[in-house]
């Protein structure tokens, strides 16, 4: 009875330890058909072509190398992948290293290779210089930490390219339905011989998206991009980049805000900012938008000479703009401002593609007559100085000749006070200037409105024409 009793327990005994190496046995079989799967999806989403090149399946972690080309382009990436089966990492186990968390799979990812055909690029990067740790919870839900490697690279040209490490982190949902990343690159740096005015200096760049797929397979949410700093040598930088976009559904339509923000830009010993545009777009009809998303992908997917798949994606775009003007699609520029140090710039606009009463399906010519918006932008009055300024001057070097100003008279009128003669006097001059013609007064700040009507363009109601468009 004993005896039975310890052969029992034994056998309880191998089976408790067996369990966790048949387990992930049992995972590592799920994670190949997982990868695959996965494959495919992404290369739908994306429109690339992504191949499992070689798969290694053993019982506690497998190995695999996977194969990218990206649409409408001949590169194609290598990544290769150290897969750790769940649901226990056994591996760290057998190293001595406890782990009680509980997963499908860890995944190492790491690029090793690049190939651009009939350019000569085959590169084997003896360092991987972009790897991401990646874990795959129990529920299917994704978690993705990636790391940029510093590099120092020489470039075309005699051009050296540097840039710090860079992180990011990717969370997803089981269905890749749903995802959220964060990228950081802390510096990057182009330096080489002239033309170059010098070198081109990025400061902290971060990238941030939240997704989710949506009706007709169109994803909606948010990405920004903010940029702490650009320079191209000493005299010309942007600071306080930032662009915001939002896609969002409304019914059968897809709506878009886009929020463009600088802190300022400084070009020629010259400044300006801050600034900021907003534009949205409405009525995009997302039947139309998803069925060209499908048919360019199914353009590049079947290999065809550049020019050929370039000339078919040309074809669809023309019968997107087709689609998209019988729902009468909408953009409206609601913010313009743009703060100088002789005062602020601000405008407005918007256009209406409206195919609704009009056949453009079957000429797409119509498309023309059917665009009609409006446009307006106010100018601060001393931002026309420079224009002005000159003209003035010359007139008063008239008077001094026909001895209407004295010596003394003219050595006065030098820097603020000559503006303040040129403000007094701009009205006159912008009347007599071709340039006056265009610009409305408007207290001391000029105004230009434009409009498109049935495929003609008027600037404040008057034809915009080849002869009139000259301006000196």
């Amino acid at each position: 009875m004993k005896k039975k009793a310890l052969y029992g327990f034994l056998i309880l005994v191998a089976l408790a330890l067996a369990a966790p190496f048949a387990a992930a046995y049992w995972y590592g079989r799920e994670a190949e058909s997982a990868l695959q799967t996965l494959a495919t999806d992404l290369g739908r989403r994306v429109g690339a072509r992504v191949t499992v090149k070689r798969y290694e399946r053993g019982a506690l972690r497998s190995r695999a190398e996977i194969e990218l080309a990206l649409q409408g382009t001949p590169a194609t990436v290598t990544t290769t992948h150290d897969i750790v089966h769940g649901p226990l990492g056994l591996d760290r186990w057998l190293e001595g290293e406890i782990d009680l968390d509980v997963f499908r799979a860890r995944v190492r990812s790491e690029l090793t290779g690049l190939r651009v055909p009939g350019q000569s690029v085959n590169l084997a990067f003896p360092r991987p210089p972009v790897v991401a740790d990646t874990v795959v919870k129990s529920d299917g839900t994704l978690e993705s930490r990636l790391r940029l490697a510093s590099s120092k690279e020489m470039a075309p040209g005699q051009r050296t390219v540097d840039w710090a490490a860079g992180s990011g982190t990717l969370i997803a949902s089981a269905d890749l339905k749903r995802y959220e990343v964060e990228a950081t690159l802390p510096s990057l740096r182009v330096a080489g011989e002239a033309p170059m005015p010098g070198p081109l200096e990025i400061t902290n760049l971060r990238l941030g998206s939240q997704m989710a797929e949506g009706a007709q397979g169109v994803s909606f949410g948010t990405t920004t991009v903010d940029l702490a700093r650009v320079a191209l040598g000493e005299q010309t930088h942007v600071a306080g980049l930032s662009i915001k976009a939002t896609t969002r559904p409304s019914g059968p339509h897809l709506e878009l805000v886009t929020d463009y923000r600088i802190g300022e830009v400084q070009a020629g010993g010259q400044k300006v900012g801050p600034g900021q545009v907003t534009l949205q777009v409405r009525k995009l009809d997302l039947a139309s938008l998803a069925r060209f998303s499908n048919e360019v992908k199914e353009i590049y997917a079947r290999n065809l000479p550049e020019q050929q798949s370039s000339l078919m994606v040309v074809g669809k775009l023309l019968a997107l703009a087709t689609s998209l003007a019988e729902g009468s699609p909408e953009l409206e520029v609601t913010r313009l401002s743009l703060k100088t140090a002789n005062g602020e710039i601000t405008g407005k606009a918007s256009m209406v593609l409206d195919g609704s009463h009009s056949d453009v399906r079957t000429n797409p010519m119509r498309l023309l007559t059917a665009l009609r918006g409006e446009a307006e932008l106010n100018i601060p009055g001393r931002l026309l100085r420079p224009l002005v300024a000159p003209l003035v001057q010359q007139d008063l070097a008239g008077y001094r000749a026909r001895g209407a100003l004295s010596d003394g008279e003219m050595a006065a009128l030098r820097g603020e006070a000559l503006m303040r003669v040129v403000d007094r006097a701009m009205p006159l001059y912008l009347a007599r200037h071709e340039l006056g013609r265009w610009l409305q007064p408007d207290g001391d700040r000029y105004r230009i409105k434009a409009a498109i009507r049935r495929g003609q363009f008027l600037v404040n109601d008057r034809l915009w024409t080849a002869q009139t468009a000259h301006l000196p």
